[in-house]
């Protein structure tokens, strides 16, 4: 008999229904925030996933559907949607359309070879949106507020939010250095993907599920003490946009989270200790992947 592959679902019945009553609750919030549906294609170049999501990521290093097709192009299923709005956004030249903001949401699947468990899957359904052209903490802050608005609606109560900077480049330049070196004296204890991460993507060692709870580790530098002036006031400030808006959160100095693209404020939402939500700024990424220098925002989180 033949079954359906391990890492997927069929949605039908009352999952369905569950499954259509998030979306139209996602496209009403976001909607009436002003911000548009966009779709994007299954599969893109390869190339596209590894300079934005970066190459040394555990995504794109262990997880992404890769194949070369019958013109012998190397492409990739589509394991998050922040790459390809931003393609979308530069191929479209819609940086000279306005000097305001574009602002999109998506509800997509998406693909990732990662092992099947509780609320994961290879084949995912990922809703999210992002700002681009969004220059100023305040997009951020308001962006928190719609996904907490969104997640409130779904019924989620007592939902707790953390926070970290991950600064500008010059911050990170210097935290990197110091970090790598602090690492290098407890070689012999950092697991096998640490050990890679020290050379490749040190960052990532701060995000390790094995490893966090060693003594070591909680002693090792803070991105907190590296920070630079303007990655200080933007900080300062988006705390204050939420403390004004009376968003309750915490300063998690350890949270990174999995792709290399995002600078500054970085941010996860939990519900009962599990983390539903993350996102960030990203204003790098655009002028990484061959546009201009765009600043940006986002947020992405697992329907399922």
């Amino acid at each position: 008999m033949l079954t359906k592959v391990k890492g997927t679902s069929d949605i039908y019945g009352d999952d369905s229904k569950l499954y259509l009553y998030i979306f139209d609750t996602f496209r009403s919030v976001l909607e009436d925030a002003g911000f548009s549906l966009i779709r994007t294609p299954v599969f893109e170049k390869t190339e596209l996933f590894q300079r934005a999501v970066g190459e040394d990521t555990d995504i794109i290093h262990k997880e992404t559907y890769d194949f070369i097709d019958k013109g012998g192009r190397s492409l990739s299923l589509r394991p998050e949607g922040t790459a390809s709005i931003c393609r979308f956004y530069i191929e479209n030249k819609m940086v000279n359309d306005s000097l305001k903001p574009s602002k999109f949401y998506y509800f997509e699947t998406m693909y990732r070879y990662e092992r099947p468990g509780a609320g994961r899957q290879r084949e995912f359904t990922q809703a999210g949106c992002e700002v681009i052209n969004a220059n100023g903490p305040l997009a951020d802050a308001e962006l928190i507020k719609v996904l907490l608005s969104f997640l409130e609606k779904l019924g989620y109560k007592n939902l707790s939010i953390s926070l970290n900077s991950l600064g500008d480049e010059e911050s990170r330049s210097n935290y990197r250095d110091d970090l790598v070196s602090y690492f290098r004296n407890y070689t012999n204890d950092l697991c096998s993907d640490c050990l890679r991460r020290l050379d490749t993507n040190p960052l990532r060692i701060l995000d390790c599920k094995i490893d966090n709870e060693k003594e070591f580790f909680k002693n090792s530098p803070k991105i907190s003490n590296y920070l630079s002036e303007s990655s200080l006031n933007f900080k300062s400030e988006l705390l204050a946009y939420l403390d004004e808006m009376k968003v309750i959160y915490d300063l998690d100095n350890n949270l990174v989270r999995g792709l290399d693209y995002y600078d500054e404020v970085v941010f996860e939402v939990k519900s009962e200790g599990i983390t539903i939500c993350g996102g960030g700024r990203y204003n790098r990424l655009i002028k990484e992947i061959g546009g201009e220098n765009v600043p940006a925002v986002g947020f992405a989180l697992g329907v399922e």
